[in-house]
């Protein structure tokens, strides 16, 4: 991310002056939309899981501050694997190498190539020990 530049929705840059100026400049979009998950997606969301409930206040707040924060990470990470590989694009691969390597999370539809199952070389002790299995089970059948 450059300097001065916010990587949330309304903030960044004013344009003038010191490009780190981070002063924001007024915008006409409620608190509630610059949310990643606003109060009303976090109370649908538990209405799913556990009907009834409601989430305490300092819950929500909590909750919707490290959204923020996991989104921020994921970003960050993801912005260097794309400069890693010498692109000024960031990509979904690099969002999900993050997300797979860190996180242990698979996004459905994003690397979805098979993989090759690494086999281990077995060892002559094993194959001797697999050939006398398969020798006593010919004999029985």
């Amino acid at each position: 991310m450059t300097p001065g530049m916010s990587n949330r929705p309304g903030g960044g840059s004013s344009g003038a002056g010191d490009p780190r100026n981070t002063q924001k400049t007024p915008n006409f979009v409620s608190p509630e939309c610059r949310e990643l998950l606003p109060g009303s997606k976090l109370s649908e969301l538990l209405n799913e899981v556990a009907p009834g409930e409601v989430l305490d206040p300092d819950v929500e707040e909590f909750l919707q501050e490290h959204v923020d924060e996991f989104v921020d990470n994921v970003t960050e990470f993801a912005c260097r694997f794309a400069k890693h590989r010498k692109s000024r694009v960031l990509e979904a691969r690099d969002i999900q190498l993050h997300l797979e390597k860190n996180w242990n999370i698979r996004v459905p539809g994003y690397g979805d190539d098979p993989r090759p199952v690494k086999r281990t070389a077995s060892t002559p002790v094993h194959q001797a020990r697999m050939q006398a299995i398969a020798k006593s089970q010919h004999h029985q059948g």
